[in-house]
């Protein structure tokens, strides 16, 4: 956030986009701490075995390549028991519990093809969509 607000904000636009580093470690500075954290936030779907973000594959989750794990699958989750609300993963078109399991519930309902625009009101759960604009 305090990039975003700063005086140094075209700097980290002209450095965020790019695929490395694919895994976080604490020792992470400069454009390589801010670029995984903006993939983390806005690109993240799947992790391989390792823990490293894969940005290739798009399908929902049963459809990816066995190799890979849902973010929020993966054993040993640091944010494990703490319920989290994600979207922009558009191919779940879901607000619901994605996994009961691990505690996830997703709002992206597909409105970028033109289905609903949905979100979720924290404080009783409540889910409000308005439709989306029709593509053609």
């Amino acid at each position: 956030e305090a990039v975003l607000r700063g005086a140094s904000l075209h700097q980290f636009l002209t450095e965020m986009y790019g695929n490395e580093p694919r895994r976080w470690r604490d020792d992470l500075k400069g454009a390589e701490r801010l670029r995984y954290i903006t993939n983390a936030f806005t690109r993240m779907r799947y992790c391989d075995r390792r823990g490293r973000l894969d940005f290739a594959e798009k399908s929902p989750p049963g459809k990816q390549d066995k190799a890979l794990t849902p973010w929020f699958a993966v054993p040993g989750r640091k944010t494990e028991g703490t319920h989290i609300v994600f979207g922009h993963w558009a191919t779940l078109q879901t607000v619901q519990p994605v996994d009961p399991t691990h505690g996830v519930t997703h709002v992206d309902t597909g409105c970028v093809w033109g289905g609903p625009l949905s979100t979720l009101r924290e404080d009783d759960g409540e889910i409000f969509s308005v439709p989306g604009l029709s593509r053609g």
